[in-house]
C-alpha cells in the first residue's frame, strides 16, 4: 500500500512537472487538486514544495506561474481552515526577499529564500499555511509586473525601430 502511494505521488510529481514545464505553458488545478487528495501527511508537503521550489527555480524569472501554483499548494493543504487568502504581504520575513527580488530577479537564492522561509516557519498551522500562500502570491506578482515590464519594453523598442524604419523610407522617396 505505501508503495503504491509512493508511486502515485511520484507520477502526480512528474505529471504536474510536466504540465508547468511543458511546452505548451499551462498547468490544471484539477491535477493539483488530485494531488492534495493522494497527500495529506506533512512529509509529503515538503517533498511537494521541494519539487515546486526546484521547478520554479528552473523557471527564474518567469516563475511566477510556479509560484502561483505553490500558494494553491499551501492554501489546499489548509483544508479551508486558516482565514482568508487575502491581505497583505506584509511580514518582514518575505518582504526582504520581495525587496530583493526586484533589485535582482534573475537570482535564484532569492526565490530559494522564499521557499526556506514558508519551510522552517509557515507550516505549523493552517493560519500559517495561509499566510504563506499570500506571501507566494505577492513574489508572483513582483515577477508579473516585471515581465509585463520587460514585453512592453519590447514592444515599444519594436515599435520604435518600425517608425524609424518607416520614417526614413519616407524620406528617401524624397
Amino acid at each position: 500500500m505505501l508503495f503504491c502511494r509512493e508511486r502515485l505521488r511520484d507520477a502526480m510529481l512528474t505529471r504536474l512537472s510536466e504540465l508547468v514545464m511543458g511546452t505548451k505553458q499551462h498547468y490544471s488545478r484539477a491535477v493539483l487538486m488530485t494531488l492534495m487528495a493522494s497527500n495529506s501527511r506533512c512529509g509529503e508537503k515538503f517533498d511537494i514544495l521541494d519539487r515546486l521550489e526546484s521547478m520554479c527555480v528552473a523557471r527564474i524569472p518567469r516563475c511566477a506561474r510556479v509560484l502561483m501554483l505553490t500558494a494553491e499548494f499551501l492554501a489546499l493543504s489548509a483544508h479551508g481552515k486558516g482565514g482568508l487568502r487575502s491581505g497583505p504581504a506584509a511580514n518582514p520575513s518575505f518582504t526582504v526577499v520581495f525587496e530583493a527580488i526586484k533589485k535582482d530577479p534573475d537570482d535564484r537564492t532569492h526565490v530559494q529564500n522564499l521557499y526556506r522561509i514558508a519551510k522552517q516557519k509557515w507550516m505549523r498551522t493552517e493560519t500559517d499555511m495561509i499566510r504563506a500562500a499570500r506571501h507566494l502570491e505577492g513574489a508572483a506578482q513582483i515577477y508579473t509586473q516585471l515581465e509585463v515590464r520587460d514585453i512592453c519594453q519590447k514592444v515599444i523598442s519594436t515599435q520604435r525601430t518600425l517608425l524609424t524604419t518607416f520614417l526614413q523610407g519616407d524620406n528617401s522617396r524624397n
